[in-house]
């Protein structure tokens, strides 16, 4: 049975009004851990990263943006490896990184994408690429999964995963910052067992603390 969270990425403020940051949340993470320092993992294993960008996606820098953030805190020793990325709307364009991938290399592979497709994303052809990327992974699996537009297109992807069924792949569904508030009530109807659903990134599991907690990161050496 896969193991799936479902996670949502939310724009929120801090009291005093000022917009809610991953970078202090990741900051703040780390100082609970200990001192700040990605120093390994007990639970090794790769990710793959798919992002959205369809025609009429709106937060595509700012997908890219967290996912950088995000390869920022896993690992230098390499035990978490980034497989690869995936892109695209009715098509699926893979970019392999293999297990040596160093973080500017994923930067700057990240960054290299800019091309956005007409259509909706096929997401059956965009989770099957991603499955593929970690066909040849040992230890843990995960898909970090870019989700734009609508409820809609939540269920869609939802439905997708559930066919994986079986390939032992932990599926982290990331949200644009404008969804939350628009189609909160939706989200939750989706956000169904087996899925749990965190609503405040600020006092539950942020997107990287949570991929911390699947590989069993320590961020204390």
């Amino acid at each position: 049975m896969i193991s799936a969270l479902f996670l949502l990425v939310v724009t929120i403020s801090t009291i005093d009004g000022m917009p809610y940051s991953l970078d202090e949340e990741a900051t703040r993470l780390l100082e609970r851990r200990g001192k700040p320092v990605v120093c390994d993992a007990g639970k090794p294993g790769s990710i793959a990263f798919v992002f959205d960008t369809a025609d009429g996606t709106n937060d595509f820098d700012d997908q890219k943006d967290y996912a950088a953030k995000i390869a920022k805190f896993l690992p230098e020793n390499g035990k978490v490896s980034v497989a690869g990325l995936v892109y695209g709307g009715s098509t699926a364009t893979t970019i392999p990184l293999g297990s040596e991938t160093t973080y500017d290399r994923l930067v700057s592979a990240i960054n290299g994408i800019s091309e956005e497709e007409h259509g909706p994303r096929n997401e059956a052809a965009a989770l099957t690429a991603a499955a593929g990327l970690l066909k040849d992974s040992s230890g843990e699996k995960a898909i970090v999964l870019f989700v734009d537009g609508s409820a809609a297109d939540a269920a869609a992807a939802k439905a997708e995963v559930e066919k994986l069924e079986g390939n032992e792949i932990t599926v982290f569904f990331a949200f644009p910052k404008s969804l939350y508030s628009s189609l909160e009530t939706e989200l939750k109807e989706i956000a169904t067992e087996p899925y749990s659903l965190s609503l405040n990134a600020m006092n539950s599991l942020s997107l990287a603390e949570s991929i911390g907690i699947e590989f069993d990161i320590k961020y204390s050496c």
